[in-house]
């Protein structure tokens, strides 16, 4: 393995792994980030929405998604699907933090497959941004949650795999810490 310029490569050929801030492609405000997001006092078979990951390059060109996973999955919740939207701000379409179920009833939901994110990040115009969502189920009185997201992209030909700070949770007997 050869670590360079703040990127990890594979010497396998396998995808250029990296941070948040670090690659073409982020999801966050930078590699610093941690986004946090948690819903509470719902009872075991919930169904919840999360969202509020914004995608944007950080150079010219276009990164098309091929598939999303979290790192780490407790055994209290599953990970129902992933989807992107853009929002157009104009319309009054704005990211969702979280919901109550799942799929979340919006227009214009894309599958994350082949989607192609173009916007540059800190671009105002037009006024839209492109975001990440999923559901989680609550599988018992437990609880539950998700770590890290890991989105593997190509761009300029090339594959990555950028790795995001963000945490999703479904508040219950185990998962106490960020349901306050």
């Amino acid at each position: 393995m050869f670590f360079f310029a703040g990127l990890l490569v594979s010497c396998a050929g396998g995808a250029i792994r990296h941070e948040d801030g670090e690659g073409p492609l982020q999801a966050l405000a930078g590699a610093d980030e941690q986004l946090t997001l948690a819903i509470g006092g719902r009872p075991a078979g919930f169904a919840g929405t999360f969202g509020g990951v914004s995608l944007c390059l950080d150079e010219p060109g276009s990164a098309t998604l091929t598939s999303v996973r979290p790192r780490t999955v407790t055994d209290g919740v599953a990970v129902l699907g992933f989807y992107v939207r853009v929002n157009d701000w104009a319309a009054g379409e704005e990211p969702i933090g979280t919901a109550d179920g799942w799929p979340p009833d919006l227009a214009d939901l894309e599958a994350i497959e082949g989607f192609t994110v173009t916007r540059q990040c800190g671009d105002t115009e037009p006024p839209t941004t492109t975001d990440l969502g999923f559901g989680l189920q609550k599988l018992d009185s437990r609880g539950g949650q998700i770590q890290d997201l890991e989105i593997a992209y190509t761009f300029a030909g090339v594959d990555y795999l950028l790795r995001t700070h963000v945490t999703a949770v479904i508040c219950g007997e185990d998962t106490t810490e960020d349901c306050q």
